[in-house]
């Protein structure tokens, strides 16, 4: 049997020797050779990062499967499972576990996502923002969706389970019985697709958000004040967005639902936005000012072109287009529209 020595071992051999590394001489960061021998090539080699020649490569964007937003943060699942976040961190909701994922979902104080493995796994939840909603299931799922303070999830059964809430419990925990297809969850509501194409929703009501609509659904997506969702007939409608008596305003036209065929509809605080027939992205809301200032920061301007996948936040959105790359638009205060990316022979 042949070994091979692992190339971290290379470099503690070669550092107690005192070997060269590769670059100290001319030419060794461009020369297609392993001249130090630790089984990485040229600009793969971190010696050789700081090199004039690989400082000259430029970056490409990095590629995604999906990508999913909430709050001040976005994550996306990179090619071959492994999961990458960017923009606010405050809570870790931004420092995924390592593995393979094949669904995801960001919220507020935390993230979670199902593993190629059927298991639902949850970061976050630190600094004074744990409500209990990392907490996971020890059972298969096919969904799992974040809450504010929740999170639920759909077992391999197709049976609601939800967790958290605790010291935030307004219902959105008390998932009803029955079989579901699809799992949203809002501020302090959750809402689900039964398998018969009914809507079941659980939690506060307080802007009429769990004021369900009978039809046909596929697909639901919880807000703060308001729910939409989206029909068989590929049309959307939403519903909330009524505040109480002397309360503030919570109607910022993210009601408003736009006639058309859509593919996907995802509901934040003030705006929503829906991947369209033609894989466009169309937002609607941002009106009106909270606490006394506009709560419109560009979420509701998407970019033109087609796209595959959709996530949205607070203040911000991001998409996948077709080739993989992720383009994100509103506000950036957090660096939740920037993508990493990657030198191009890296």
């Amino acid at each position: 049997m042949t070994s091979r020595i692992a190339p971290t071992v290379w470099i503690a051999l070669l550092t107690l020797c005192g070997c060269s590394f590769e670059g100290d001489s001319a030419g060794e960061c461009a020369d297609g050779a392993d001249n130090d021998r630790d089984g990485l090539f040229d600009c793969n080699d971190p010696d050789c990062f700081g090199a004039p020649v690989c400082a000259a490569i430029p970056e490409t964007a990095r590629l995604f499967d999906d990508v999913a937003a909430g709050g001040v943060t976005t994550c996306g699942i990179a090619e071959g499972g492994a999961v990458a976040c960017w923009g606010s961190d405050e809570y870790n909701q931004a420092s995924p576990p390592a593995g393979a994922f094949e669904q995801l979902t960001v919220s507020f104080l935390h993230s979670c996502g199902v593993t190629t493995g059927g298991d639902a796994s949850c970061w976050g939840c630190a600094a004074g923002a744990n409500y209990g909603q990392c907490r996971q299931p020890d059972t298969p799922v096919i969904q799992v969706d974040a809450g504010t303070y929740h999170s639920c999830a759909i077992g391999d059964d197709g049976a609601l389970v939800c967790w958290g809430c605790e010291g935030a419990d307004q219902g959105q925990c008390d998932a009803p019985a029955g079989t579901f297809t699809d799992v949203s969850g809002g501020s302090v509501h959750s809402v689900a697709v039964g398998a018969d194409g009914a809507l079941a929703c659980w939690g506060s009501d307080t802007s009429a958000q769990c004021d369900t609509t009978a039809g046909d659904w596929a697909q639901v997506s919880a807000g703060t004040w308001h729910t939409c969702a989206l029909a068989t007939d590929r049309s959307i409608s939403c519903w909330g967005c009524e505040a109480e008596p002397d309360a503030d305003p919570v109607d910022h036209g993210q009601c408003a639902a736009p006639a058309g065929e859509f593919l996907a509809v995802r509901a934040s605080v003030h705006h929503t936005c829906a991947l369209a027939a033609d894989r466009s992205i169309v937002c609607w809301g941002c009106q009106g000012t909270a606490d006394g200032a506009s709560v419109d920061l560009g979420q509701c301007e998407p970019p033109d072109g087609e796209f595959t996948a959709l996530g949205v936040g607070r203040w911000h959105g991001c998409a996948r287009r077709p080739d993989g790359t992720v383009a994100c638009w509103g506000n950036d205060y957090f660096g939740q529209l920037d993508p990493p990316v990657e030198p191009a022979s890296r």
